[in-house]
């Protein structure tokens, strides 16, 4: 298990409510920049529900806003790794 978060980047509203439904002990968090992101524990392998942090925001449609948000993260959580799902 790792304190070192992965990053979880959605395009829409129910991919992340996807993602979300399979975080743990769930805590929001709002970037000074004001984008809302959700911090929980995801479970991987055979972690038994004890997984890595992971960090899960919407970035909207379209590339800049991606890129944006993916920055962010990046600067906030110093993730070992980042995954867009859409």
């Amino acid at each position: 298990m790792s304190d070192i978060p992965i990053v979880i980047l959605t395009a829409i509203n129910v991919e992340f409510d996807a993602v979300k439904a399979q975080l743990s002990d769930v805590q929001a968090r709002t970037h000074r920049a004001g984008t809302r992101v959700e911090v929980g524990r995801i479970a991987i392998g055979n972690s038994g529900g004890h997984g890595c942090l992971a960090a899960l925001a919407v970035t909207g449609v379209g590339n800049q806003p991606a890129a944006v948000l993916a920055e962010r993260a990046i600067a906030e959580f110093r993730p070992k790794a980042i995954l867009f799902t859409g």
